[in-house]
């Protein structure tokens, strides 16, 4: 479907570009947090990359981690990132240049002292998404930590005479956190408690799991019990099901009578999907 000139402008004002966030964006702000500012600064397609195998590599562990929660607090890093973007040119000790890279060390070293100097706090990033907005006492600790990062990566006595080279070595990064900054006890305002913060995550991950079962349930009721009897054949034509699938396959095929469960739902599209691969035909 085709959207018309009108359609197309009042989608635009509905859902701004400068709204969207970009798979670069999100791997940005991510590893930005996870204070990997030198990662960042060797440009997208680089930290793109790395991002992608932490992420395989933690979807892979716990693939529940990954819900509305997640998504929530990668807002928040992104209003917080362009809150510094926007922050850095009205700094009288801003030169031009260099200001990408440092707002990704700023951002880093501001997790990092949070986490040195509040060891149970952590920044509430659920309060900057529900705000929309960085708190002031936030953004007065960005602009001292942004002026020291600038005149560190600047430093003349640095190995590297390019700055942008420099910020992409770790030893630049191992620099910038030498820096010697303490936090008020105020800023403490705009932190919450790692215990809260837990158990908020985990709840999160507990809706995200039911959530995809309860998804799973309602793909499997789109087929009739007959379609799973076809499927069953098949499957044991070509001995391709395991215990836990035959056992969700004969609750399938007494649809709507019996109902599997929500982890036997998945295992059966599972199922389904390999043998759809393999010349199954519903």
């Amino acid at each position: 479907m085709r959207l018309t000139p009108a359609k197309k402008r009042q989608f635009l004002l509905q859902n701004p570009k400068s709204k969207v966030i970009t798979k670069t964006d999100l791997a940005k702000v991510r590893n930005t947090w996870s204070e990997m500012p030198h990662i960042v600064s060797k440009g997208a397609q680089t930290n793109f990359m790395k991002f992608a195998e932490l992420i395989d590599e933690a979807w892979t562990a716990n693939d529940s981690q990954f819900n509305e929660r997640y998504f929530t607090e990668s807002v928040a890093l992104v209003i917080l990132f362009k809150h510094l973007e926007a922050l850095i040119p009205r700094q009288e000790w801003y030169e031009q240049g260099y200001r990408a890279n440092i707002v990704t060390y700023s951002l880093a070293l501001l997790h990092q002292l949070i986490r040195k100097q509040f060891k149970n706090m952590e920044l509430d990033l659920q309060s900057i998404w529900q705000r929309q907005s960085v708190p002031e006492s936030v953004t007065k600790a960005l602009e001292q930590i942004a002026e020291q990062v600038f005149y560190r990566i600047t430093d003349p006595n640095r190995p590297t005479i390019n700055v942008t080279q420099w910020c992409k070595r770790e030893g630049c990064w191992n620099s910038v956190q030498e820096i010697n900054l303490i936090l008020p006890a105020e800023f403490s305002s705009v932190l919450i408690g790692k215990t809260e913060v837990r158990a908020a995550e985990k709840e999160a991950r507990k809706d995200q799991k039911v959530l995809s079962e309860t998804e799973a349930q309602v793909k499997v009721l789109q087929y009739s019990a007959d379609q799973w009897k076809k499927l069953t054949a098949f499957a044991m034509q070509k001995r391709m099901a395991s215990p836990d699938e035959n056992v969700a396959l004969k609750y399938a095929c007494q649809i709507p009578n019996k109902m599997p469960s929500g982890y036997q739902s998945q295992r059966l599209l599972a199922l389904l999907d390999r043998a759809l691969s393999e010349g199954f035909n519903l």
